[in-house]
């Protein structure tokens, strides 16, 4: 198994204005995350519109992200499914690509129970040889991961960590500081990012790493060789870029594609937003971008 751990880039699946994925920019996008030392691929979740994607445009999309990353990089491929056997029959068509991890989010829309979320895990488990990350993400599937036993989970070795993007700090230090070493938990809020590194998380997910991926790389690095005072410039650097979200009313997707788009590595266009954003957000995104730029 390889090891989950690093900087992990949640992937952009950039779009043409007809909505259709741009597959030839997509390709590039890798490209650049690769020479920048990304150490793996979040391909197909939550900031890849993951969600609105069709199986087709899921499987280009992980191929591509297969041909363009480096032999030492992996890929967690999310499955954003609803139910259990949504899920299980989406690990068991992208089997044949051999993903180095399938990501789960709890079974979503209903409201799900621990004995629920608990059997979905296990369920999804039993289906695939392919280790599973629990991915955390309450703010979009309305069920905490956490209502599951997550020690049993863990205890089965079918699970190669969790990706918390929950914001709760707390509860994912202790789990840090308390739980097996053979599982990795990772961070999916980039707030935290510096903060949970500190405690002993294994690494992070971001989807601001499209942008300038390299503050994120760094401070993985900086966490691995104990240089603190990196680590917080880098999270004071990751601090100011988040806020082209809060400029974007919060619409972090089209924030981070607008950045992009600014750098000249795709189009701003998302799957579900009929219009790009207004130039007044566009041109506060530009300044933000501008002044992270001299300090990288």
């Amino acid at each position: 198994m390889t090891l989950l751990k690093g900087a992990i880039s949640a992937v952009i699946t950039p779009m043409k204005s007809d909505g259709s994925v741009d597959y030839d920019t997509y390709a590039h996008q890798v490209d650049f995350l690769a020479a920048q030392g990304v150490n793996g691929y979040f391909i197909n979740g939550t900031t890849a519109e993951g969600a609105y994607l069709s199986t087709e445009e899921r499987a280009r999309c992980l191929e591509l992200a297969q041909e363009h990353k480096k032999p030492e990089q992996f890929i967690c491929l999310a499955c954003l499914a609803a139910s259990t056997s949504e899920a299980v029959e989406q690990v068991k068509f992208f089997e044949k690509f051999h993903p180095d991890y399938f990501v789960i989010v709890p079974p979503y829309y209903f409201a799900a129970d621990g004995k629920m979320i608990q059997k979905h895990y296990l369920t999804v488990a039993n289906a695939t040889d392919i280790p599973l990350i629990i991915y955390n993400i309450p703010q979009r599937t309305a069920n905490d991961a956490f209502g599951a036993d997550v020690a049993t989970l863990i205890s089965t070795g079918r699970f190669a960590g969790m990706k918390d993007s929950s914001g709760d700090f707390i509860r994912f230090s202790r789990w840090v500081l308390e739980a097996d070493r053979q599982f990795s938990w990772i961070q999916g809020e980039d707030l935290l990012d510096a903060a949970s590194l500190f405690v002993g998380a294994s690494g992070v997910v971001s989807g601001l790493s499209n942008i300038f991926p390299r503050p994120f790389v760094k401070m993985y690095e900086a966490s691995q060789t104990g240089d603190y005072r990196s680590m917080v410039e880098c999270q004071r650097i990751i601090n100011k870029l988040g806020t082209i979200i809060d400029v974007c009313d919060g619409k972090g997707i089209a924030a981070i594609k607008a950045a992009v788009s600014i750098l000249g590595r795709c189009e701003m266009w998302t799957r579900l937003e009929a219009e790009p954003l207004p130039e007044s957000s566009i041109s506060k995104i530009k300044k933000i971008i501008d002044s992270v730029a001299m300090v990288l």
